[in-house]
């Protein structure tokens, strides 16, 4: 079969096993091809130079999700958000409807990533707004780790301070959703509405 240029700028081709058509990209039928090493299912091929046309066995290497995106932004290349960012494995179609299973509570987030072939640390990620918060925002996402007082103080405490949300989000685990929240008032109600948020004071 001919090979083509995908949407994010990658050689590929399509494969025919059987009844089944496949477009997988040439630079992982290289690696497939010539070398041996022992691969996980989320394992990336990186093109040492950036060059996402260089197929050569010498430009192409197996990494993880992680050292992938590390590379990128060691080169300069991963400069965009979402789906534009050519490192990313989901679409903004995939994190809609991951958004929507975290907000209703369908599934599991072992069973969410399993789903859409990721580590449960993106979903995760995605549910704290660390990852996608452009989409993920847009949802009604709660955390389900049960937070003690003491927690939720600091985190308001962290707020009127002048924290970012998203780096207290972070912090604790939390979505920003849930963060939105309680600078509103709609949860902890007996803590949260001891702080001003818009002046950013305590109220005593």
């Amino acid at each position: 079969m001919p090979s083509h240029r995908t949407s994010n700028g990658y050689i590929a081709t399509y494969i025919h096993i059987e009844d089944l058509c496949r477009e997988i990209g040439v630079h992982r039928i290289v690696l497939c091809a010539f070398t041996n090493k022992s691969i996980t299912y989320n394992m990336q091929v990186n093109h040492k130079d950036g060059n996402k046309e260089n197929n050569s066995l010498d430009n192409l290497e197996w990494v993880t999700p992680s050292e992938n995106m590390q590379h990128a932004y060691n080169m300069k290349l991963a400069t965009q958000i979402g789906e534009k960012n050519s490192f990313s494995i989901l679409t903004e179609k995939d994190v809609n409807e991951i958004c929507s299973l975290l907000e209703t509570g369908s599934l599991s987030v072992k069973q969410i990533a399993a789903l859409y072939n990721v580590t449960d640390r993106e979903i995760y990620a995605i549910r704290s707004g660390k990852l996608w918060n452009h989409i993920s925002r847009n949802y009604n996402i709660e955390y389900k780790k049960r937070l003690t007082d003491e927690q939720v103080m600091d985190m308001c405490d962290k707020l009127i301070s002048g924290i970012d949300k998203h780096i207290i989000a972070e912090e604790y685990g939390v979505s920003i959703s849930y963060m939105n929240k309680l600078r509103n008032h709609k949860i902890k109600e007996k803590i949260s509405c001891k702080y001003d948020f818009v002046n950013n004071v305590k109220i005593e």
